[in-house]
């Protein structure tokens, strides 16, 4: 039987803000909601499955992206490749993803990430139960919860 998550939009704002502080030296800012043009999206999604089962997504600009990367790898922008960028931000989303997954009371299971380009179809689903908007060093960033209703209400039944 699937649990309804726990999580609110300041435990989210919370686990962004720590994942920022403690990998990239800076809290983001909370920012109004971002309207991405699709092209210069970038986003990376890991799916929990278990006790919950939804996505937890991080969106952000290919400059944001390029700028994300080259903090965690410690290397100019200019030497970060395609698979630099997708690894970053993978492993940003599978963070979050693990930090979101120990909210919940039960057993789950964290999926490996999925990057893609393009505003995020990862998840399938078009809403978020939870979202957070922030900035950091200018660039966007969307780090959505989606719930996936279909899953957790056939495990009800």
């Amino acid at each position: 039987m699937s649990e309804m998550i726990m999580l609110e939009h300041r435990d989210l704002e919370d686990i962004v803000s720590q994942v920022w502080t403690s990998l990239m030296d800076q809290e983001p800012a909370n920012t109004a909601p971002w309207d991405p043009v699709a092209s210069d999206v970038v986003a990376a999604g890991v799916a929990i499955s278990g006790c919950w089962n939804g996505w937890v997504i991080v969106e952000t600009s290919q400059q944001g992206a390029l700028d994300l990367a080259s903090t965690l790898f410690d290397l100019p922008m200019d030497e970060i490749a395609p698979s630099d960028l997708a690894d970053a931000l993978g492993e940003v989303a599978n963070i979050v993803g693990g930090s979101v997954k120990s909210t919940l009371a039960g057993t789950a299971q964290l999926s490996l990430p999925s990057v893609e380009q393009g505003p995020s179809t990862i998840a399938g689903l078009s809403e978020a139960s939870l979202q957070v908007h922030a900035a950091w060093h200018s660039h966007p960033l969307r780090i959505s919860v989606l719930d996936d209703n279909s899953k957790n209400m056939q495990e009800q039944s």
